[in-house]
């Protein structure tokens, strides 16, 4: 139970250090796309992370399979997600400010839902290597002992 609330600390305390950074940068005035792009991205990976181990029972054992299967799932999630929150956030900046000239216009807004089948294979592609990488450590590990 103590280990379950300190990992629940630390995951506060991001998501509270990732407001303030939404915070500060819906009131500052730049039309970066990167920045938009790694705050969604972050955001994304976020809720992703948070979905997947909100649950997690202690002494639960898996297969190497089974870490490919939601590395890869994971991954298209976080893609797709990536460039949905990202879409969001220009749009969220474009009402908060309400120039004549948006920071970011409809067609970067269109644009960016546009690269959510590409963003989806290359975070699918991510997330399998990372489970293959990670599957590979822990089968190292348990081979020594």
């Amino acid at each position: 139970m103590i280990e379950q609330r300190e990992r629940n600390a630390g995951f506060r305390l991001w998501l509270i250090l990732l407001g303030i950074a939404l915070f500060f940068w819906l009131g500052k005035e730049d039309n970066d796309v990167l920045a938009v792009t790694t705050l969604g991205l972050i955001l994304s990976g976020t809720s992703v992370w948070w979905l997947i181990f909100r649950r997690r029972r202690p002494g639960f054992t898996a297969s190497g399979q089974f870490y490919a299967h939601l590395g890869l799932l994971g991954g298209i999630c976080v893609g797709a997600l990536a460039s949905f929150f990202a879409a969001l956030l220009m749009l969220m900046k474009d009402v908060r400010h309400g120039h004549v000239y948006p920071d970011y216009p409809p067609e970067l807004i269109i644009a960016t839902l546009e690269r959510l089948p590409p963003w989806s294979l290359a975070g699918g592609l991510i997330g399998l290597g990372l489970s293959l990488l990670f599957g590979l450590t822990v089968g190292v590990r348990q081979r020594k002992r």
